[in-house]
């Protein structure tokens, strides 16, 4: 069953990248990495496409673990000097904010759902052609991605996280 769900994600997954995504090679991923986050990165991988200043890495920087208050991360993307990065034991998806003490901010309870939710954020709110985003399809856009996100992955959508924050920026930024 669980195989059966996993090959549903991953189907998923391809089809909101436009199958643009790429495996990781195995020897790029740290030996302490959990077997499914291995295993998600060397058979799905990652997009291969920067989305709206999001690159995401596809080299040996993958490798070696970005060390933040005694604990390792898993480079997965950057972002304007910023990270996302992943738990290699749970898979974990954050990314860095605050400067000079940065603090990890909550993005995803996984690889997998991480990859979901930036593509459904692509695919509804940054990819439409400029004239069909109306403040109107912009705000249902939003409550609808809110919506999926609290069914698929409830603590991403909890305050603090880094979605809530990135709905309420645009959300404030909208003219009606």
């Amino acid at each position: 069953m669980a195989e059966h769900a996993d090959r549903e994600l991953n189907s998923e997954i391809n089809a909101l990248w436009d199958d643009q995504l790429k495996a990781i090679p195995a020897e790029w991923i740290p030996r302490d990495a959990a077997p499914n986050v291995a295993e998600f990165l060397t058979v799905v991988g990652l997009p291969t496409t920067e989305v709206k200043g999001i690159a995401f890495v596809h080299d040996k920087r993958m490798s070696h673990l970005i060390e933040h208050l005694d604990r390792g991360y898993l480079l997965l993307a950057t972002t304007g000097g910023l990270p996302f990065v992943a738990d290699p034991i749970d898979g974990q998806v954050g990314t860095f904010v605050g400067g000079r003490s940065p603090r990890l901010l909550f993005v995803g309870s996984s690889l997998p759902q991480f990859l979901v939710a930036l593509g459904i954020w692509r695919r509804d709110l940054w990819a439409p052609p400029a004239a069909t985003r109306t403040a109107e399809y912009l705000l249902s856009a939003c409550a609808q991605f809110e919506r999926v996100l609290a069914d698929r992955d409830p603590a991403a959508v909890k305050a603090g996280a880094y979605w809530p924050g990135l709905l309420g920026g645009l959300r404030e930024g909208i003219e009606l």
